[in-house]
Parts: structure tokens; sequence; C-alpha cells
């Protein structure tokens, strides 16, 4: 069990490296296009209508999958208020690691639900986008990339919420088990 564990853990760090080279290289993109763009606008004088396309796509897509690579790392940002409620209820610390722990399990679970929601939701929104042939206005560039990209995004966030998931489960089991002794 432990080594499937190990296993799921090492490939979770690998897929979050991949995620990081992915958001990395749209940044860059980014980056060198908003540079071709002012150059071209004060140097050359002659603006390049699909920069500004390109950023906006790549800034979406590098987004996405920085909220997966947050979602690995857990740093997302979070506003706990629920300690302060907790340390009016109960003053053992034992019950309030348990309460926390269920929370976090609670919050893991529902992310996980919502970004798994909205992987299907994208996806579908992808397909329609393809069936139309929806394209972008100044490149006629495939709306349906941009789409399959955000619907990979939100699968990959996904999966990390599962795994964080079943850590909080495993927390809170641990937590349960403690308090009951």
């Amino acid at each position: 069990m432990e080594n499937n564990r190990n296993v799921v853990e090492r490939f979770a760090d690998g897929l979050c490296k991949v995620e990081k080279v992915i958001m990395v290289v749209f940044f860059l993109a980014m980056m060198i296009i908003m540079f071709v763009q002012v150059f071209a606008r004060y140097v050359l004088h002659t603006p390049l209508a699909w920069t500004e396309e390109v950023m906006r796509f790549s800034f979406i897509l590098a987004s996405y999958f920085g909220a997966a690579v947050a979602t690995h790392e857990h740093k997302h940002v979070v506003i706990n208020f629920l300690s302060l409620i907790v340390n009016k209820v109960t003053q053992d610390e034992k019950k309030q690691n348990v309460i926390y722990a269920f929370f976090d399990l609670i919050v893991d679970a529902a992310c996980f639900a919502f970004c798994l929601w909205l992987t299907v939701m994208m996806t579908n929104y992808s397909l329609d986008l393809a069936d139309k042939n929806q394209l972008s206005t100044a490149m006629l560039f495939p709306m349906w990339y941009v789409g399959y990209g955000i619907s990979a995004s939100f699968l990959l966030t996904s999966f990390h919420f599962a795994l964080n998931t079943a850590s909080s489960f495993k927390v809170f089991n641990n937590q349960r088990k403690g308090e009951a002794k």
C-alpha cells in the first residue's frame, strides 16, 4: 500500500514539473510577444494585431496550469476564519485538530468535485467550439485549442485535489483515532 502511494506521489511530482514547464513556456511567450509588440509599435510604427490575442491566450493557459501547480504544492490563498470559531467552541487541542482535519477534508473534496465538474463543462464547451469551427478574431486560430488546454488544466487540478482529499482523509482519520485514545 505504501509503495503504491509513493508511486502516485512521484507521478504527481513529475506531473507538477511538466505543469511548471508549460506555465513557464506560456509566460516566456507572453514576455517575448509583448517585447515584439512594443518594438513593432514604437520603433517600427507598425502595431501587430495578433500579439494581443496570443498574449491573452498565453495568460489564460499559464494561469490555469499555475492553479494546478498551486494545488499540488498547497499554495493557494486561504482565508481561515475557522480557527477563530473553533477556538471559541473548544479549548481542547485534540478536538480542535479533529475539527480542522474534518474541514480540510470537506474543502478538498468540494474543490475536487468542483474542478471535475469544470473539466466536464469546459470539455463540452470545447467540443461545441470545435463543432462550430470557432476561430479567434485576429489570427483565425481554432478556439477549441485554448478550450482543451483549459480542460486539461482543470483535469490536472482535479487530480491534485483528489490526492489532497486522500491525504486529508488520512490526516482526519489519524486525528480522530488520536482523540479516541
